[in-house]
């Protein structure tokens, strides 16, 4: 059924997700090289990774289901622009006799990664 949110009354929001919070961290690797005298020498920074979840309200969208790369529903603007590779590795979904459904996922997005 479509929702039409201008009508009053009762209505099915199923088709409708709410997403009401959004984490990530920024995780790099690094490498250090001594001088020839054991002191700072060089060092580089390699392999950003960025860990992120989700939570929702609503039913989970389709797209959100663990191995995938969460469709639409997993871009973080500013974090994955398009390109790199996106995982979902937890997805978690709760029901309540008094609230909406809920959810959450949790992945890890490798921005230099070719998909």
């Amino acid at each position: 059924m479509a929702v039409n949110l201008t009508d009053v009354g009762i209505q099915s929001v199923t088709a409708i997700v709410l997403l009401q919070s959004i984490d990530y961290e920024k995780k790099v690797d690094e490498a250090m090289v001594p001088n020839c005298t054991s002191g700072f020498g060089a060092a580089e920074t390699f392999n950003p990774t960025f860990e992120f979840s989700m939570k929702g309200s609503g039913d989970l969208p389709s797209s959100l289901l663990v191995g995938t790369d969460g469709g639409g529903y997993a871009d973080i603007t500013g974090v994955n622009d398009g390109s790199g590779t996106r995982i979902v590795t937890n997805v978690k979904e709760m029901e309540k006799n008094e609230d909406f459904n809920g959810w959450e996922i949790s992945g890890t997005y490798w921005p230099n990664a070719i998909a």
